[in-house]
């Protein structure tokens, strides 16, 4: 995970009123005959991803996470599993957000819009399409390669960082901070 970008200092907007957001989709999930969806765990490479992104998440907790941080999750196992791997080392408790699970664009930006009235930092763990929809919107459309890797695929145990200066959860108002796809068996960044 060394070679996996550092994030950007949080950067505030007037008054100190900027916020950050880590949009994490939930690592990879087995398909057990017989489980509904939202009961699905996670896979033997979904643990070791999950595992990878809990070591970028301690390695960059000092640069990451703000004086009041937010974590919530969607209430599918999958998502609660990918938390409690990843999530281990930060001391943070989660709080389970049920509208996260297959969540609307309008409905992930409720629970996030929720999260950001208590904390400066709000941590997501959910699912995609909304995951990959709402991080693209809020994403300023710079080109970097972090900008079109996030637009290329999102795909699972990824995390993008998003630095929101005013506060605001505007089209286009957020900076891409980082863009990390964790893998606990392979390269960073290798397909899954």
């Amino acid at each position: 995970m060394d070679d996996q970008p550092a994030p950007m200092p949080i950067a505030p907007g007037p008054g100190g009123a900027g916020v950050r957001l880590l949009l994490m989709r939930h690592a990879k999930s087995d398909y057990p005959l017989g489980v509904r969806d939202h009961d699905r765990p996670l896979s033997n490479r979904g643990r070791a991803d999950a595992a990878a992104a809990g070591r970028w998440l301690d390695s960059q907790a000092g640069r990451l996470l703000g004086p009041r941080t937010a974590v919530l999750v969607s209430s599918a196992t999958r998502a609660q599993q990918t938390w409690q791997i990843a999530g281990a080392g930060l001391g943070l408790s989660a709080t389970t957000e049920a509208a996260l699970y297959e969540a609307s664009d309008h409905a992930y930006l409720e629970v996030v819009r929720e999260g950001l009235l208590l904390a400066d930092t709000v941590m997501v763990v959910g699912h995609n399409p909304a995951t990959e929809s709402v991080a693209r919107r809020l994403v300023m459309p710079v080109d970097s390669h972090e900008v079109h890797a996030m637009g290329e695929k999102f795909p699972t145990s990824a995390i993008a960082l998003i630095d929101l200066p005013d506060g605001g959860l505007r089209d286009g108002s957020g900076q891409l901070g980082a863009f990390v796809i964790p893998r606990g068996d392979r390269p960073p960044g290798a397909p899954g």
